[in-house]
């Protein structure tokens, strides 16, 4: 709503458009979601869900990834 709100981006010009925009979102967003909710827990809720799909055991295969995430958090 803010950077719907925000005149100073009601223009032509698509680049003097997102500054605003982009400015909005740094103040009002999470700077780093995954640490927020957490990559580990995604990736387990992802194998739960899963889990009821596939064979007893199949996701036992499956390599764990979330070393993977580490980056991102």
């Amino acid at each position: 709503m803010a950077a719907k709100n925000d005149t100073s981006a009601d223009v032509a010009d698509l680049l003097t458009q997102h500054r605003p925009r982009v400015d909005h979102a740094v103040t009002l967003m999470p700077q780093r979601p995954l640490r927020i909710s957490g990559s580990i827990g995604i990736v387990a809720d992802a194998r739960a869900a899963t889990s009821p799909l596939v064979a007893s055991g199949a996701l036992d295969w499956l390599p764990d990834i979330t070393a993977h995430f580490v980056c991102l958090e």
